[in-house]
């Protein structure tokens, strides 16, 4: 939930269980009212229960004893953060959501926000019912996707970009990329004008990356990931589709279906590599082995041959991963068609390929977001996706006209609520008011100049008149002398409030400044189906040649048993560059586990993927909690595993690079409340490690899990060996510190 400083519910998720628990405590009957009056009712009861503890959490925070959470006697946990004006209110009633998951579920949603509203939160609360009701279930879709990310995906569990691992497979690779180069290309002629970024994307998991600067930032990538996923994965056409497929499979004899992976005369206990015949049309095989038979580094360029497994995988990637719902089939057709061009129906190609056409500009969707780069926290961009095929999305990112614009409004406001602080005791000034002043007054003339062109340019009276009234309330900001109340040379209160409030009403005339000029629709600048046809011809090889095999690497990216024969013991690992944020980890499922956790999994009554996930996500948890309170290299055993975690620093250098000897504990400057990762806030950024307390140039970290039987000495030195190997395999020119002595 959250609420604004008048404790007005600006939006609320809540599931079942907590609307009846807050029915009966009013002793309210469920569906003795219609649907809207309903909704009215809940959000009378959410007042009535969370306006006082929000109110005193205010209260608290003002007068720097702040309250981060409170635990009720019937269990219940309410954690508070505050973002800008806004509190945020998570509760859990059953116990299955920690406090640091809550507060780290509040940190992302309003990374969420920032990125759909930047400035102007009001278009999360809108007046008008039908379009309130709208954001809040885009709102509620987002952040239900990104709990079912978190609880599956490794990526979204260490906020760190999970890339395709292609193996000896370069050819697909280099599809992939020529596929990201030809669409940024391609909005030189006649395209999407002003691109940026282009990504290629599998399920949660990047094929290919291509872009001009500046660099998109690892947590605006993570979060269209997640926008994309949750805009695909949740289709309801796919769903159906899904739903008639599995019906007609179970229907159909095992001769009629076939085992479409995997050959009649194969045993499905024993592994073997897939054959050109035993895959899917279009599928590669994977090869056996590199050129010449050399040996690549561990972590990218080598993995086994896999079998597919047959069954589901639980999670958001169940849907497009079974071989009847998303590979095979009708659905299947509808991306790719029969052969030669004809479905099995004897449909006609022409026929087909406007179907598909259609199809294609139905999926076709656009979304303002907004990107917090260098130059600016909400720099406006347009995305625009189209997936090509089950699972694989290509998302076209161009930058909105004016967004220097844009930069510059987000600098005004921010001087403005910083000088509000200022006058109001909050905060104390670290620059003169002079300084704060001619800033403030600069960035003043900048936007008064930039709106006044804009509006010419567009044409548009109404940015005309928002112009007008923020040079006439700038005019009387000056008139009150601003640099005396920084200074508090006004005495009276009266005048300080005067001062305020005109400010406030600067700031809201900005904000409105900012929402006509991003959100106001404006006419295409460019053909919708001449682009949707230019990506249909341009991925046509990929998915007729590799639709197949991507689909499979999205569930089965790096397969541990090979990897596990060269370090005995060890039974998972995962490696994070935190320099560019980009992880490499095997992927768990049933199928790519030791044996160990099979037996230990059996004895739990779990299935391994589960187990291994299960002790994993504990491992990473408590990993950061520690991190957290400045330790960088931890080791712990229970009844099933040792664990080993460490993070280490390097500099820069031209030649071999420079080890740093390591505080301890190394001293974190990031806001103390401020989990791990990218999406919550600049935790890493923030880290000094170094002798005399500078920021590495490098920061990594590693993650391994052990058989217990393994002693500690051999634990870390495959450790050791293992980072060494992925770090190496980076292409960076540095040497690893020695990670535990």
């Amino acid at each position: 939930m959250v609420m604004n400083e008048a404790t007005d519910i600006a939006f609320y998720s809540v599931d079942s269980q907590l609307r009846a628990h807050l029915h009966r405590r009013m002793e309210i009957l469920e569906n003795s009212i219609g649907q809207r009056e309903e909704e009215e009712d809940l959000r009378g009861l959410l007042t009535t229960f969370f306006a006082p503890l929000t109110t005193s959490f205010n209260v608290l925070t003002s007068m720097k004893k702040p309250l981060f959470s409170i635990t009720a006697d019937d269990n219940f946990l309410i954690v508070f953060k505050k973002f800008g004006e806004h509190v945020f209110v998570a509760v859990n009633g059953d116990g299955s959501e920690s406090e640091d998951f809550l507060v780290r579920k509040l940190h992302v949603f309003n990374r969420i926000i920032g990125l759909l509203y930047g400035p102007v939160l009001g278009r999360m609360n809108s007046p008008n019912l039908q379009q309130r009701a709208m954001e809040w279930k885009m709102l509620d879709s987002l952040l239900k996707s990104y709990e079912i990310l978190y609880s599956e995906e490794q990526a979204f569990l260490m906020e760190a970009v999970e890339h395709i691992v292609f193996g000896q497979l370069n050819a697909a690779q280099d599809v992939c990329i020529s596929l990201a180069e030809d669409c940024l290309n391609s909005s030189l002629n006649g395209g999407i004008p002003n691109m940026k970024h282009v990504l290629l994307l599998v399920g949660s998991k990047v094929l290919a990356i291509c872009g001009r600067s500046p660099q998109l930032p690892t947590a605006d990538l993570l979060l269209l990931i997640l926008m994309t996923t949750n805009l695909y994965q949740h289709d309801p056409f796919l769903q159906v589709t899904a739903e008639k497929e599995e019906e007609n499979h179970q229907q159909q004899t095992p001769e009629e279906r076939g085992t479409p992976y995997q050959t009649p005369t194969t045993s499905p206990n024993i592994e073997q590599p897939p054959t050109a015949a035993s895959l899917p049309t279009g599928a590669i095989p994977i090869p056996e082995g590199g050129e010449g038979g050399k040996r690549s580094r561990v972590g990218r360029d080598d993995f086994p041959p896999y079998k597919t497994p047959d069954d589901d995988i639980p999670g958001i990637h169940s849907l497009a991963a079974h071989p009847s719902k998303g590979f095979g089939g009708k659905l299947k057709q509808a991306f790719l068609g029969g052969k030669k061009g004809h479905l099995d129906d004897g449909l006609d190609p022409a026929v087909f390929e406007a179907a598909e056409f259609q199809r294609c500009m139905e999926k076709f969707y656009e979304k303002k977001v907004f990107l917090q780069l260098n130059q600016s926290h909400y720099t406006p961009h347009m995305i625009h996706c189209m997936e090509i095929f089950p699972q694989i999305v290509i998302v076209l990112i161009s930058e909105s006209p004016s967004s220097g614009l844009a930069a510059t409004i987000c600098q005004g406001l921010s001087h403005l609520k910083n000088i509000l602080a200022i006058i109001n005791g909050i905060k104390n000034s670290s620059t003169s008011s002079k300084n704060m002043y001619d800033t403030l007054e600069d960035t003043m003339k900048k936007i008064i100049e930039g709106s006044k062109s804009e509006s010419k340019a567009l044409g548009s009276e109404q940015l005309k008149q928002f112009t007008m009234r923020i040079v006439k309330t700038w005019a009387q900001c000056k008139e009150l002398q601003i640099q005396q109340s920084i200074d508090r040379q006004q005495k009276e209160e009266r005048e300080i409030t005067k001062v305020c409030n005109v400010l406030e009403k600067l700031v809201d005339q900005l904000i409105n400044l900012f929402q006509e000029l991003y959100f106001t629709p404006r006419v295409a600048e460019y053909d919708k189906k001449a682009v949707v046809s230019r990506l249909m011809r341009l991925s046509s090889k990929l998915k007729l040649d590799y639709g197949d095999y991507l689909g499979l690497k999205a569930r089965i990216n790096l397969p541990f048993p090979g990897l596990g024969m060269e370090y005995p013991g060890m039974v998972h690992f995962a490696f994070v560059d935190r320099s560019f944020d980009e992880l490499t980890s095997p992927t768990i499922i049933d199928d790519s586990v030791t044996a160990y956790v099979i037996d230990r999994a059996a004895e739990k009554e779990q299935s391994p993927g589960d187990f291994l996930r299960s002790k994993m996500w504990m491992m990473v948890r408590k990993a950061q909690s520690y991190v957290s309170n400045g330790y960088s290299s931890q080791t712990w055993l229970d009844n099933d595993f040792l664990y080993t975690y460490c993070m280490w620093f390097s500099t820069p250098n031209p030649n071999l690079g420079v080890p740093l000897k390591m505080l301890t504990p190394i001293n974190i400057k990031a806001h103390p409340d401020e989990p791990p990762g990218v999406l919550c806030g600049s935790f890493y950024r923030n880290i000094k490690g170094g002798t005399d307390g500078t920021t590495p140039g490098y920061i990594n970290e590693i993650y391994c899990i052990h058989e217990p039987r393994i002693t500690l000495d051999e634990a870390t030195r495959q450790c050791r060996e293992l980072a060494i190997s992925l770090w190496m395999d980076t292409k960076q020119s540095l040497a690893p510190f020695p990670l535990i002595n």
